[in-house]
């Protein structure tokens, strides 16, 4: 056959628009927000000879739209473990938080466009189809997104320092799509970080640093990606 070339493409987006809301009673607080998930997303596969040119080239084209609800929810629990009377300072009393948060695995639907074609390509017209070697339109198609998991604690005071850590798991091995031609895994995440605000006064107004919230943190983890059997 000679030198082939291969050509990868692809474009779209997916939105969401969603709604959410909360409710505390004492230190407890639970909240959710509802979504609806929606785009249009494009692959191009193309195959060209090069060195040949009687040989036709090859391109498939696949359209995936997508609609569906989604969701996720949490819960946090705070409660203050240190205050002095003898300090008026709001600043130094130090509260512990723990929360958990996650949503289901969705199953979603979309409409899936797939069609080969054999073209021509020349610099004055471009590509020019030849024939069409297969083709579905909008044919409905279910996909199945990973549910996660997270939870985590904090310690510390908003309005002076905080410190907290966290976990996320997400089940991207029962992840499928008609897109997916890759082979995913489970993935997981522990992150941790602090807050230090220099001196928060909701009456001083010149001051802007000392009211600046300075964070800083960091994390570890693996991700879905599995290739080659080696996880990245």
């Amino acid at each position: 056959l000679g030198s082939f070339q291969q050509i990868y493409a692809g474009r779209g987006s997916l939105y969401t628009a969603y709604v959410g809301g909360a409710y505390k009673v004492q230190g407890f607080s639970i909240g959710a927000n509802l979504g609806f998930l929606f785009g249009k997303l494009e692959y191009q596969k193309t195959i060209t000879f090069p060195d040949s040119i009687y040989a036709y080239g090859t391109r498939n084209i696949t359209n995936l739209n997508v609609k569906s609800f989604i969701y996720n929810v949490g819960v946090q629990y705070q409660h203050r473990i240190f205050h002095s009377d003898n300090d008026p300072d709001a600043r130094t009393d130090i509260f512990f938080m723990v929360g958990a948060y996650g949503s289901g695995g969705m199953k979603m639907t979309g409409k899936l466009s797939n069609y080969w074609e054999r073209f021509d390509y020349t610099s004055s017209s471009g590509f020019v189809s030849i024939d069409t070697a297969a083709a579905s339109f909008n044919q409905k198609v279910k996909i199945s997104l990973p549910f996660n998991v997270g939870s985590g604690i904090m310690f510390g005071n908003e309005r002076f320092w905080l410190f907290g850590i966290d976990f996320k798991y997400m089940n991207w091995g029962s992840y499928q799509s008609p897109l997916n031609n890759a082979q995913l895994t489970d993935s997981w995440r522990f992150s941790f970080g602090g807050q230090v605000t220099p001196k928060f006064n909701e009456m001083d107004k010149r001051k802007y640093f000392n009211r600046v919230q300075f964070r800083a943190g960091g994390y570890y983890g693996k991700s879905e990606i599995y290739f080659n059997k080696n996880n990245f």
